[in-house]
């Protein structure tokens, strides 16, 4: 009865394990399936083997996958890093620009060109992209801390603009 128990436990104790994926692994398993649905056809964010060589300009530094011909992600561990340079692990992972730019705009989202690939945070896509940048650390849009005077006019002023409403879009808001 012992052994049997101990069997039991271990297979649970080994399957607990097993679920835990690292940071790289949730990429690969679930954030480049919807990089590679939403992002990477050659009008957006893919660029073809022989982009460079037709005269194409491409900036390493912003969010470019390679792909091949069918527009599939051809080098993971480049889109990885690329994908590592549009992410905010410090604060909400949805200050991102990962996921607000290709977020409806009237579900909080930014200006895209690529026009809205998800509608709404509840789309699966960007739950999954939401989940990776949670358990990742170290993004390209973490922000720098709050020196000290920018410390006391977030805690003293801010909050005082905020109670006013001055930080609505018809006042002092994003637009």
């Amino acid at each position: 009865m012992k052994r049997a128990r101990r069997l039991v436990a271990a297979f649970w104790l080994s399957a607990a394990c097993s679920e835990q994926q690292t940071p790289r692994e949730l990429f690969d398993a679930q954030v480049l399936p919807v990089l590679q649905r939403s992002c990477a056809a050659g009008s957006c964010h893919g660029v073809l083997p022989d982009a460079r060589a037709r005269g194409e300009h491409i900036d390493d530094q912003q969010l470019f996958f390679a792909v091949d011909r069918s527009f599939a992600i051809t080098d993971p561990d480049r889109a990885y890093v690329a994908a590592k340079r549009t992410i905010n692990t410090k604060e909400d992972p949805a200050f991102s620009s990962l996921l607000r730019k290709p977020l409806s705009v009237h579900s909080g989202g930014l200006g895209h060109f690529g026009g809205e690939s998800f509608s709404t945070p509840d789309d699966p896509g960007y739950r999954a992209i939401r989940e990776w940048i949670a358990a990742e650390s170290g993004g390209g849009e973490d922000p720098e801390p709050l020196s000290d005077q920018e410390q006391l006019f977030a805690s003293t002023v801010q909050p005082v603009l905020v109670e006013a409403t001055c930080m609505t879009s018809r006042c002092h808001g994003p637009s």
